[in-house]
C-alpha cells in the first residue's frame, strides 16, 4: 500500500486536487454534475474531454502510477516487502 500513497501524494502535488469535482473547479472554474445531461454537454463544450481536460488528468495519473511501480521492482512482480 505504500505505492498507493506515493501515487496519491504525487498526483495531488502535480494536479492540485484528487477529487474530480475539485479538479473541475480548478481547471474549468466550476463543478459539473455529469449525471445532468445539460451539465454533461456544458462540460464537454468547456473542453472536459479535450486533450487538456480529463484525458490529460488521467494521463498524469497513469504516468505517476507507472513511475512509482517502476521504482519498486517488487511491485512489478506482484511481491510486496513485508
Amino acid at each position: 500500500m505504500e505505492e498507493a500513497g506515493r501515487v496519491y501524494d504525487r498526483f495531488n502535488e502535480e494536479v492540485g486536487q484528487t477529487l474530480c469535482a475539485e479538479i473541475h473547479k480548478k481547471r474549468f472554474g466550476k463543478v459539473y454534475h455529469l449525471n445532468v445531461p445539460e451539465e454533461r454537454t456544458a462540460f464537454h463544450d468547456a473542453g472536459g474531454h479535450s486533450k487538456t481536460g480529463c484525458p490529460q488528468v488521467c494521463g498524469i495519473a497513469a504516468r505517476i502510477a507507472a513511475e512509482v511501480l517502476l521504482d519498486n521492482p517488487h511491485a512489478q512482480h506482484g511481491h510486496n516487502e513485508a
